[in-house]
């Protein structure tokens, strides 16, 4: 007698029409397709449907409900990974076997063509940052992997930014706090893969793959360090925030902290952009064009006016709306103030060169120092000898400015 159970996620009823009487590979009438795939130790089925292609993996009936359940909790804790739709049970005669199925993530990169792109330089950085940030997120929130090999890994490209995806959770375990020897099992099965795709005959293969794994190393520790613990934000503190988003930038990533409070935790999901990220985020939430260092930097000090808002306000406010309120009450003024006492040079590059002169005067003080205090000290510094009283035009420009926007 075969008994059958079938569970669906909603929208997805129409796998419980599927033929699972009969094994997946005497299916007829239906539309199996290939697709390109790493190695694995089961067996997949690409099945396209009118709501789209989904993966059927066969395996045991215990495996497949715990992974799809697993799945769940992982999507639920921020863990990028693929999307379950159902799980089925067959039991015929005390013997049992299952499937588990899931969306087909389009645009991603198997570990079957993961290794060629791994040989240009630029997409190996950003693809090895990217499993970094997957791995380091996971072990934050106390998830042990247990089998972190490329074979277990789906690499999406966007236009801007590379992201890692989670694949075969079958050893996937959860912890309230996850001990260093977890931590270094999980990076020793992923050295162990690298190892094996990447160490040949050649002889340079194998110090190659020493520096890779001690590149590997050295990130993780360092964004580990970056997006654990508390920053305990005070008046005049906050510039210790943009201190660790710079940080994270200088390391390939950038984040959107989330939580505006007395002290503001960054466990967010890095982000590993791609050339053009911070343009493509300002063009959508200003409608402007900067170039990506210009943008990167912006970015930045959109993030830090957020926080200044948000405190202020006393609730959270939206980045975009951040960003457009710091655009026109803060940008544009000084744009044309730059525009009018520095006439021979660009504006917008006078002004980010007060941001940083702000940010090295805030770090040797200890304190923010404010944008007023380091256009000052850029005028003395920068401005023409015949111009020197140039800061104290600028200054009253600021004050009446700052005064104005107060008064709204």
């Amino acid at each position: 007698m075969l008994e059958i159970k079938i569970y669906s996620e909603k929208g997805w009823e129409e796998i419980e029409e599927l033929p699972w009487n009969r094994e997946v590979e005497e299916w007829t009438g239906y539309h199996f397709i290939e697709r390109r795939k790493g190695e694995s130790r089961h067996i997949l089925y690409f099945l396209r449907t009118e709501k789209g292609d989904i993966v059927i993996k066969k395996t045991s009936a215990e495996t497949a409900e715990k992974e799809f359940y697993t799945y769940k909790k992982l999507i639920a804790m921020g863990i990028p990974t693929i999307a379950p739709i159902g799980f089925v049970r067959k039991v015929k005669n005390e013997e049992s076997e299952g499937y588990l199925l899931t969306l087909y993530e389009k645009d991603t990169l198997p570990q079957s063509h993961l290794i060629k792109i791994l040989k240009n330089k630029y997409y190996r950085d950003l693809v090895w940052n990217a499993v970094i940030a997957l791995l380091v997120v996971m072990h934050l929130k106390g998830i042990f992997w247990g089998d972190p090999s490329l074979d277990n890994i789906l690499i999406k490209l966007y236009k801007n930014k590379v992201e890692a995806l989670l694949i075969d959770c079958e050893t996937v375990q959860f912890y309230d706090f996850l001990s260093e020897a977890k931590e270094k099992e999980d990076l020793e099965r992923l050295f162990e893969s690298l190892f094996a795709y990447s160490v040949t005959e050649d002889e340079a293969s194998e110090k190659i793959f020493e520096e890779r794994k001690k590149y590997i190393l050295e990130r993780y520790e360092r964004l580990k360090k970056l997006l654990s613990g508390e920053l305990d934000i005070e008046d005049e503190k906050y510039y210790k925030l943009i201190k660790r988003i710079d940080d994270l930038f200088l390391l390939g990533y950038t984040i959107k902290p989330t939580r505006i409070a007395p002290k503001l935790k960054i466990i967010a999901h890095p982000i590993t952009p791609r050339k053009g990220w911070f343009v493509q985020m300002l063009e959508d939430m200003l409608n402007v064009s900067f170039t990506p260092e210009q943008a990167k930097k912006i970015f930045r000090e959109i993030l830090q006016y957020r926080y200044k808002l948000s405190k202020a306000k006393g609730e959270e406010v939206k980045l975009s709306d951040a960003a457009r309120d710091w655009y026109n009450k803060q940008f544009l003024p000084a744009k044309q103030i730059f525009k009018k006492y520095f006439p021979n040079e660009n504006p917008v590059k006078i002004y980010l060169e007060i941001l940083d002169h702000k940010w090295f005067l805030s770090e040797k003080a200890g304190k923010d120092v404010g944008i007023e205090a380091a256009a000052k000290s850029y005028s003395e510094l920068y401005g023409k000898e015949e111009n020197k009283p140039i800061w104290q035009k600028v200054m009253d420009t600021f004050k009446r400015l700052l005064e104005s926007n107060k008064q709204r």
